[in-house]
This record gives structure tokens, sequence and C-alpha cells, in this order.
């Protein structure tokens, strides 16, 4: 076995999926903004160093609006087998294909965090929110992870730091009611 191969094992994936990214005329960091991974683990898959898994090449495939027959050969180049057909059908009117609906529960209890992670791009911020105390060995617990947009941050800092003046406000005054009644 060559030693090229040895360390590039998925060259043929990786050198398939360079090409669809220079195709778009898209660089390293934007697609793995888009998709919310590292670019060094980008990087790591279109060398051929590392497979992705199903869900990030799920991500690829639909980063890029794939076609079936493309998104199939991607798949079949990382060496899975379970591709499912029209799953990224180019007609949506087909007669055949009953419509999919997806009910997501909405659960509105607050999360509480202690511990905040956070990984930025070209194009935002992505917030892993954690929770210590969970395990015995007081390892960090992820609770909640948010991807969000430099514009979004912003606002959200304006936000923040509103809502905390406001709150510094009244308990400056609670203070002062209280050393006027002494």
């Amino acid at each position: 076995m060559k030693e090229s191969s040895k360390k590039n094992p998925y060259y043929l994936l990786g050198n398939h999926l360079r090409s669809i990214r220079e195709k778009n005329n898209q660089t390293i960091d934007q697609v793995s903004g888009s998709v919310e991974i590292d670019s060094a683990q980008l990087i790591k898959f279109e060398i051929g160093q590392e497979l992705p898994d199903e869900d990030i090449l799920h991500l690829l495939i639909s980063h890029f609006d794939l076609k079936n027959d493309q998104a199939k050969k991607v798949w079949q180049l990382a060496g899975y087998d379970n591709f499912i057909d029209n799953f990224y059908s180019e007609t949506q009117d087909s007669p055949t294909q009953m419509p999919t609906i997806v009910i997501v529960p909405f659960d509105n209890k607050v999360v509480y965090s202690d511990l905040v992670q956070m990984t930025t791009n070209n194009h935002g911020l992505v917030l892993n929110f954690m929770q210590t105390g969970f395990q015995k060995n007081n390892q960090p617990q992820l609770v909640s992870r948010i991807g969000i947009s430099k514009e979004h941050a912003a606002n959200i800092i304006t936000m923040l730091s509103e809502a905390l003046k406001t709150k510094q406000l009244e308990t400056d005054k609670k203070s002062d009611n209280k050393a006027d009644k002494k």
C-alpha cells in the first residue's frame, strides 16, 4: 500500500469535496462557517485525512445544494451505503412522494448554565452553554448550543448591556430607599 494512502485514506472523497467547494467559489472558512465545523476539520476532510461522519456529510451535501446523483456519489465515496434515493429530490410535486411533516416539541423550561464556550468564524459565533455538577467528576455537560451571526451577536450585546444597566439602576434605587428610611 502506498504511504500517501495510509496518511490520506479518504483522498478520493476529499478531492471531490474540494472540487465542489472550488466550483462554488467558496473558501474553507465560508464552508466551515456555514456547516459549523472547524476550518482545520474541513481541511482534514478535503485532503482525505479524515472521514466526515454522516451528519456532517449531510450538512455539506445540503450546503452545496447537490442534486440526487451528485449527493449519492459523495455518499458512496465516503463508503456509506445507506443513502436514501430521492432524499434530495429534484421535483417536489411528484405524486409518488409523500410530504414530510416534522413536529418538534417545544419545551419552554429555562435551562441554566454556569459555563459558556464560544467559537467564532468569519460568519458568526457558536455558543455552547454548559452546566457543571451533573456528574461526580464535575465534567461540564452541554445543555444548549446556539449559532448566531455577527450582527445578531452585536444586538445581543447591546440588549444585555441595557438590561444590566436597568437592573443596576433598580438595585441602586432600592439601596437609596433603604438608606433614606434609616
